[in-house]
């Protein structure tokens, strides 16, 4: 299934402000919330440049996050692709001068693989351990269930898209918040 978001914001700074404060770690670090430490001094950026962490899950368990950008020609655009188990985003940022500053226009797309994502796979396990000592026709009537809600899940979500697209226009308002005041 995937999730898709694209937005812009104007920013009163001009395009290298701006993209600085989307490659900094240190001014990263004022708007985006998560471990940095994957996100070498902006001086290591360049297509092509892969990084890797380990992030820790809502639910405890730990995962390798890796990152790679795709595009990055400061400051007009700076683009990247971010895998974990069973998530792919890809992200894009393009910024251009207007009179008042910079125009970011931004999209992000996230591909989630329900078969290779740890909290899927363990409760199919859970489920099966379960309806392995039910009679026959139980067994069969959950194993629909679960593929029923296995292709649910791999259906396209509006209300999902939405969500998406509310946090990626919040986490830019921050950006043009941090921007804009120089905090």
């Amino acid at each position: 299934m995937t999730f898709q978001a694209a937005t812009s914001v104007e920013i009163a700074a001009p395009p290298a402000t701006v993209f600085a404060w989307m490659t900094e770690r240190h001014k990263l670090s004022r708007w985006v919330e998560g471990d940095l430490s994957m996100m070498p001094d902006a001086s290591g950026f360049h297509t092509g440049y892969k990084g890797e962490s380990t992030v820790q899950g809502a639910d405890g368990s730990t995962r390798t996050l890796t990152y790679e950008i795709t595009a990055y020609d400061p400051p007009h655009l700076y683009s990247y692709k971010q895998t974990q188990s069973g998530a792919t985003t890809l992200a894009e940022f393009r910024l251009s001068e207007t009179g008042s500053g910079t125009l970011l226009e931004a999209s992000t797309s996230t591909e989630w693989d329900v078969d290779h994502m740890e909290g899927f796979q363990k409760m199919e396990q859970q489920a099966e351990a379960q309806i392995a000592s039910a009679p026959s026709f139980v067994q069969e009537m959950v194993r629909r269930q679960i593929e029923q809600a296995e292709r649910q899940a791999q259906a396209a979500n509006p209300a999902i898209d939405a969500k998406m697209k509310t946090m990626f226009d919040e986490s830019l308002a921050k950006l043009k918040q941090a921007v804009e005041s120089g905090d």
